[in-house]
């Protein structure tokens, strides 16, 4: 398969074009601020449409920030205006519901398991996102030491 890399604000500029015309996008995730719920070029995510003023908290959304580039954050606060945060970052970006391009229905793991926008799997991650908002790096960092420790256990077990 032929893979290329594409500027951000190309590639996000044409999915905002198809997600008008309705269609769905499937791309790979890049960057870290999504970790560990989505793992840096390696887990796909299935972008498609949001309805107008269907946004919920812990929603994954595509988004045109002020300066013109794209973030795909969750959002944490809804009021007037929309607060996102990636699940790995400190840092919120304040939007207006007209910045959102799309949404991310469902999420490809490179073993081809699928995780829908509805299952448990998706609603823990984001519950713990909104939960640990404050704390959000060393959570992260607890997360993923708790998670290698058991695949440590887990090895041993099957050795």
């Amino acid at each position: 398969m032929d893979t290329r890399t594409i500027n951000n604000a190309i590639l996000f500029d044409e999915i905002k074009d198809l997600l008008a015309k309705g269609k769905t996008v499937t791309i790979t995730t890049k960057g870290e601020s999504m970790a560990p719920f989505l793992i840096n070029n390696c887990d796909k995510v299935v972008l498609e449409p949001l309805p107008s003023g269907k946004f919920k908290k812990g929603m994954i959304v595509i988004a045109r920030l002020p300066n013109q580039t794209y973030v795909m954050h969750r959002i944490i606060h809804l009021s007037k205006t929309i607060t996102l945060m990636g699940d790995n970052n400190n840092s919120q970006e304040i939007i207006t519901p007209d910045d959102i391009v799309g949404y991310i229905s469902s999420k490809i793991s490179p073993n081809g398991e699928v995780v829908n926008y509805s299952s448990l799997t998706w609603n823990w991650f984001a519950f713990w996102a909104l939960v640990t908002k404050r704390n959000r790096t060393t959570c992260t960092k607890m997360y993923t030491s708790i998670k290698c420790f058991f695949k440590r256990i887990k090895k041993r077990i099957h050795l």
